[in-house]
Order: structure tokens, then C-alpha cells, then sequence
């Protein structure tokens, strides 16, 4: 690490600039100040590099050909310097990409983790920086990592080529820690995360990629529906982490109402059938979208799905003609119970202000083991 209090080498200058006293860094730098100036200043010690790289940073790509020293800069122990370097190399623009992405790699920790916050600062322009920082998403130094994955959330979609591809070298670990990054890319990583969740053979792989489709915002029917499928998953871990991906989602998740019932009546973990009951209420009421669901699962061999099937669909104030066709089927049920229930609701329809309560009430079914 360079440190501000020893002398360095610099075969670019001469002996008489190289050892140049503390007092001649003393001089006021500004963005008036000859790049000459500047430059010495860079090689200075961590705070005359912080002075010139800020007083640069207002040159714009005049300060190209400093360049070089900038990004040498970032090799001083004091952090004062990544900020005001990180401004001058913004300014000066994509040719600071090239020499940073080989920063990506220096064995100085410090090096490689102000390289990438510049990077990410970059934004999309940094594209070509994704497979770097996709790497060191996997870095053993915690400001490194973190670093790195903040600034592929920075350069955005078009990182997640390079994400994949590191995913797929990957260990269980490794690919968890990549997840969490692919993740935060938003809907555009959707389609790889789907793909994760049914053919990962790995059950804490698929647990983060449904932990990851519950938080995509905006969400989609193609999430949702990979969330639903995943409920007859054979690994309760699994079918888990479906339904709490489908309780993040609120009310968006009104499609999944039939199958969530389903799973908080028959699953075989106490803790998924707790946890679908959980998101039931939160999801609220049925709508037109849930009435699909909720006809499969009229169909379902147990009394207790049947039952609140029933008490989902005398919520629904929409679609009056699709809930009473599964209210009429139901009355048809061959449980009193159910019957009961089913002609209870045709004989009051629910009203929009009314099944908001409603809903909460039917949400509250016990659940049997």
C-alpha cells in the first residue's frame, strides 16, 4: 500500500521532483494550477493527490493525460483520495474504464475495492467492467465484495450476462452469493431466477432464487405462477420459501389465493401451512384473477380445502357470473359443511366495501395436520 508518509519511486520523474519536501506540496492547487503541477501533486502524498485529483476533476478531459497518476492514486492508505479520484475520472470519461478493470485484479485490497465504487459510478457505461466485478463478488474481503455487488446493481441489466456466467462456474456458495446480486437486477433477471428455482439441485439455491422473485418489483404472472408450481416441491425448505416469496408479494399475489389454501390445509410441515395462512391474510381478498385457483382447488379430496375455498370465494365482489359457478358447484359438495357454506353465500353476495372483512375472517381457517 502507498503510503502519504514515505518516499516513492516514479520513473517518470526526476530525482529532484521524486524527492520533493513536504513544503512543496504546500503550494495552493487549483483547476488553474498547470497540469504539471497537478501531476506532481498527484504523486505526492494522499492529501495534495486528493487536492489535484478535486481541482482536475472540474477539468474534464483535459485531464486525460494524467490519467495514469489518477488511478495510481488510489494506491495511498488514506480514503480521502477515492472520492475527488472517482470525480476526475468520471470527468475524463469511458477511457477511465480500461485502467480501472485492471485495478479489479491488484493484489491491494484497498485498490481493488475504490476501483470498483469508481466503476459503479460509471453506471451502464461500465458494462465492460461486469465480468471483473462479477468475480469479486466471490472476494474473501468483506468492503471488496460488497463493493463489487453494489456497483453491478449500479451498471444495472447489463451486467447480467456477465453474472451468469460467473454463476455458472460456481459452487453452491458461490452461486447463493451470486443470486443476491442477479436478484437486485430486477425483472430483466426473472427468467434466469425461474430457471434456478425448477432445475437447481441444490435446495438452498432454489430457496434464495424464490427469495429473490418475491422481492422482483414489479413482479410478474410468470413469477408468480414459478412460485405457485414450486408449492408441490418435495422439499419442505423449498415449498417454504415459495410461499414466503408469494407473502412478500401482497396482493399482488391474488392468483395464488386457491393454491396458497391448498398448502395451509394438506402440506405435510406445520410451519409451510402456518406460514401460507400468513400469507393468505396478507394477500386479502379474492378478485376476478383468483377464481381460476380457487375452481382447481374445489377438487381438492380434503373437506377442510374445500370449505374455505368456499369462504375465499363468497369474498370476491367481481366476476359475479365465474363465483357463482363455483358457488353452485360447491352447494353440489357431497360435505353438509360445504354445501352449507356455499348456499350461506349465494343468498349474500359480498359487497366491494364488505369482503375486505370478510377475507381476514376466511384467512383465518385452522389448520389441519
Amino acid at each position: 500500500m502507498r503510503s502519504s508518509t514515505k518516499f516513492l519511486r516514479f520513473p517518470r520523474l526526476s530525482l529532484a521532483v521524486v524527492f520533493v519536501s513536504a513544503a512543496a506540496f504546500a503550494m495552493e492547487i487549483s483547476e488553474h494550477s498547470p497540469i504539471s503541477d497537478l501531476q506532481i501533486a498527484l504523486r505526492g502524498n494522499a492529501a495534495s493527490a486528493a487536492q489535484a485529483a478535486a481541482a482536475l476533476a472540474k477539468l474534464g478531459s483535459v485531464a486525460k493525460p494524467v490519467l495514469a497518476d489518477l488511478v495510481d492514486a488510489l494506491r495511498f492508505d488514506e480514503d480521502i483520495v477515492t472520492a475527488p479520484v472517482g470525480d476526475a475520472l468520471l470527468a475524463i470519461g469511458p477511457a477511465a474504464i480500461s485502467p480501472l478493470v485492471v485495478c479489479l485484479k491488484d493484489p491491494n485490497f484497498f485498490v481493488r475495492q475504490r476501483a470498483s465504487i469508481i466503476l459503479g459510478r460509471f453506471g451502464a457505461r461500465a458494462k465492460p467492467a461486469s465480468r471483473g466485478l462479477a468475480e469479486l463478488t466471490l472476494d474473501p474481503t468483506y468492503q471488496v465484495n460488497r463493493a463489487a455487488s453494489q456497483s453491478l446493481l449500479q451498471i444495472g441489466p447489463d451486467a447480467l450476462p456477465a453474472l451468469v456466467a460467473v454463476y455458472s462456474d460456481e459452487d453452491e456458495k458461490g452461486q447463493i452469493t451470486l443470486l443476491d446480486v442477479i436478484g437486485g437486477l430486477g425483472p430483466s433477471a426473472a427468467p434466469f431466477l425461474l430457471r434456478t428455482l425448477s432445475k437447481s439441485e441444490s435446495v438452498f439455491v432454489r430457496v434464495k432464487a424464490a427469495e429473490m422473485l418475491g422481492s422482483t418489483r414489479p413482479t410478474s404472472p410468470e413469477i408468480i405462477a414459478g412460485l405457485v408450481d414450486t408449492l408441490n416441491n418435495m422439499d419442505e425448505r423449498v415449498r417454504l420459501s415459495a410461499v414466503n416469496g408469494l407473502a412478500a408479494l401482497g396482493e399482488q399475489a391474488k392468483v395464488a389465493i386457491g393454491p396458497l389454501i391448498v398448502a395451509s390445509q394438506t402440506d405435510s410441515d406445520p410451519l409451510v401451512r402456518q406460514k401460507a395462512l400468513d400469507a393468505l391474510a396478507g394477500i386479502g381478498a379474492a378478485t376476478a384473477a383468483s377464481l381460476p385457483g380457487l375452481a382447481r382447488a374445489l377438487h381438492s379430496p380434503q373437506t377442510e380445502v374445500r370449505s374455505a375455498v368456499v369462504a375465499a370465494v363468497a369474498t370476491c365482489p367481481e366476476d359475479p357470473t365465474h363465483t357463482l359457478s363455483i358457488l353452485q358447484a360447491a352447494a353440489r359438495d357431497s360435505d353438509p359443511t360445504v354445501q352449507s357454506k356455499a348456499q350461506e353465500a349465494m343468498a349474500h353476495p359480498p359487497s366491494r366495501a364488505s369482503s375486505a372483512n370478510a377475507a381476514a375472517a376466511a384467512s383465518a381457517t385452522p389448520v389441519h395436520p
